[in-house]
């Protein structure tokens, strides 16, 4: 699947604006956003579910960019709620009064990492010549 097709379909909404003609240009966060949906996709979740799980982590690192950890509880197929750092508590077991059906807690340290060094590979390849 290609990243302008799935853009498109308006499934994955994490990356950058852009408009016609204009390349998108991608920051540290959107790129661990898009590592951790092409995993999903990869992993076989459908488009609009890892787009979105993609959507809140960017968004939770936006509100936190050096987060190691986004922590995702979700009430509901369409309900959850984010939170940069690890902020789970078990004891917690409703939120907005519905109950919490399941925890995703994702560790940002070693995709942060691997994005770091692609950017950093890609910038020395261009100033190699």
């Amino acid at each position: 699947m290609r990243l302008s097709d799935v853009i498109a379909s308006k499934d994955y909404t994490a990356a950058p604006p852009t408009s016609p003609g204009v390349s998108r240009l991608f920051d540290e966060r959107d790129l661990i956003a898009l590592t951790l949906f092409t995993q999903f996709d990869g992993a076989g979740y459908p488009a609009r579910l890892a787009g979105r799980i993609a959507q809140e982590i960017r968004d939770a690192l936006t509100t936190e960019p050096e987060a190691e950890f986004v922590t995702l509880r979700h009430n509901g197929p369409e309900r959850s709620y984010t939170a940069p750092g690890v902020h789970f508590d078990p004891e917690v077991t409703k939120l907005s009064g519905l109950p919490i059906l399941f925890t995703q807690i994702f560790d940002l340290r070693n995709t942060r990492a691997l994005v770091r060094l692609m950017i950093e590979d890609e910038f020395n390849t261009k100033h190699d010549d």
